[in-house]
């Protein structure tokens, strides 16, 4: 019987799937949309791939390396990085904080100020994302890029994230920096990412290649209640999903786990997070056959 179900199928979820694999215990992974892969998912259009993301594979760490590269047979192409963002008509050099150049006069103006200001005045606490945003690069760059941007990818507002995870991904220019590239369209390669690896076949999804034997993928199931008392998933199909485990819940607020399924809590979130809740008494390493639960990756 399955031990651990695990709600969204992407990078996070089979990351899950992954390390409970080598731990011994089953699992199954339920995926919403038709497709797996969340953020790295690709698409065949008459013979021409399609990626939902490019945010996978230029990981610098080796073990990631190592375990994508045996997922495609080590059969991938690398590939410099020419970053570019596209706002409103404009094709825009990435990192666009000190590629400004060429974008509208009042725009300029207006980010230039913002971020004179914001370098010589104190902000305050910071508090999340948004906070941080601002007082990195002034309020109208903040509010017209990044935070437009992590509303799309990250699917919740800026204020609702935390910074931990930032690190090098948001380059910090000082004020020479941004204004060269407000006066200038030659401005050098900053951007953390200067190449990448691309599955010679496939796409980016091709990176979870070695996961899908891992475990039990169901797709088309879209979470929308968890029934405790019962010990049941239940999804948007109809379906009802058993979760084996002990005899009820043990000490879990389970009005405060339904709203944070939901997203009705402001808790922070992450760039990517995921969160085990169990089930039962013990833990998979003391006693596998007790322990069941939910894993929750965001693309669930």
């Amino acid at each position: 019987m399955t031990k651990i179900a695990i709600l969204g199928a992407g990078m996070a979820g089979f990351g899950a799937t992954y390390r409970l694999n080598i731990e011994g215990v089953s699992s199954t992974l339920y995926e919403k949309n038709s497709y797996h892969g969340g953020h790295a998912a690709s698409f065949n259009c008459d013979g021409f791939i399609f990626d939902y993301g490019p945010h996978v594979s230029f990981t610098k760490d080796a073990r990631i390396q190592k375990l994508f590269a045996e997922s495609v047979n080590n059969e991938y192409e690398v590939f410099q990085a020419r970053v570019k963002n596209y706002w409103n008509g404009y094709w825009i050099k990435h990192p666009a904080q000190c590629n400004l150049y060429g974008l509208p006069k009042k725009l300029v103006v207006d980010i230039l100020a913002d971020f004179v200001h914001a370098q010589n005045n104190e902000y305050g606490e910071i508090k999340n994302y948004e906070d941080w945003l601002i007082t990195s690069y002034g309020r109208t760059f903040a509010q017209t890029f990044p935070m437009n941007y992590g509303l799309k990818f990250h699917t919740t507002t800026a204020d609702n994230m935390s910074t931990e995870w930032v690190g090098p991904r948001l380059y910090r220019p000082d004020l020479k920096e941004v204004l060269n590239g407000a006066l200038s369209p030659d401005t050098p390669d900053v951007h953390y990412v200067n190449h990448f690896r691309y599955p010679s076949r496939g796409g980016f999804v091709s990176y979870l290649n070695l996961f899908l034997n891992q475990t039990n993928v169901r797709l088309r199931h879209k979470f929308v209640a968890l029934d405790p008392k019962n010990r049941t998933l239940q999804f948007a199909n109809g379906t009802t999903e058993m979760l084996p485990g002990a005899e009820g819940v043990h000490e879990l607020d389970v009005h405060h786990f339904r709203a944070g399924l939901l997203g009705q809590f402001n808790h922070a979130l992450g760039c990517a997070h995921i969160f085990f809740l169990w089930f039962g008494f013990g833990s998979i390493a003391d006693s596998p056959g007790q322990a069941a639960g939910v894993a929750n990756s965001p693309s669930a």
